[in-house]
């Protein structure tokens, strides 16, 4: 389905949709990518007409934000837990071990691509990665970066970038991997413990942000 926030289209599925679509994704040729979307990401978004058109290009948006349900009429009970316990990545990574289908991970340090991998493991321990790049290893020289994750041939690509790093890179170079799927992974799965406290103020914060451009976008 289509939602539509602060200008932005996205082609938005829940759960159970999305896992239906992915498994679509994972039987064809092309690339197909998927982010996730918050009140944070929409925010930076509207103001940046790169951000929105990276977004809009996206062939799967999934919510790893319960205010963003909230906004566009969808909240319920389901939605929240969905959203809460990351379903939808822990049904993906169900997938790829059942399957037996290496995946690729990419983040922007080599100290972060260790705690992905860890990460990632609390879920699925027998999940098969059969490649790994940090990208500050690669920032004059990306096409070695493109070529070393074709040669590891995943069917799927997990990053951990930077917001909005991870949509420029997969907006830049999807047309040159031969994976199924690139998943540019939530904000919520955390690699390094934050504050409690600083986490909530600035959740907050983009939260009352976010509420405030959605009212003043409805008022026009």
């Amino acid at each position: 389905m289509k939602m539509k926030l602060l200008g932005i289209s996205l082609q938005y599925m829940d759960v159970k949709g999305a896992l239906k679509k992915t498994d679509s994704f994972l039987k064809t040729g092309s690339l197909k990518k998927i982010a996730y979307i918050s009140a944070k990401k929409l925010v930076e978004a509207s103001e940046s007409e790169d951000q929105k058109r990276w977004l809009e290009k996206m062939d799967l948006i999934v919510c790893e934000d319960i205010e963003v349900y909230k906004a566009a009429n969808l909240w319920n009970k389901s939605r929240a837990k969905a959203v809460e316990e990351m379903e939808y990545l822990q049904a993906v990574l169900k997938r790829m071990v059942k399957n037996e289908y290496g995946v690729f991970l990419l983040s922007d340090t080599r100290e972060n691509l260790v705690l992905l991998e860890e990460k990632l493991r609390t879920y699925q321990p027998d999940l098969l990665v059969v490649g790994k790049c940090a990208t500050d290893q690669y920032e004059t020289n990306m096409d070695s970066m493109i070529n070393a994750m074709n040669l590891a041939a995943p069917k799927a690509i997990l990053s951990k970038l930077p917001y909005p790093l991870g949509l420029d890179l997969m907006d830049q170079y999807h047309n040159f991997l031969n994976s199924s799927i690139w998943i540019s992974l939530p904000e919520g799965l955390e690699l390094q413990k934050k504050s409690t406290l600083g986490k909530k103020m600035s959740q907050w914060l983009y939260h009352w942000t976010f509420r405030k451009k959605i009212s003043k976008f409805d008022e026009k």
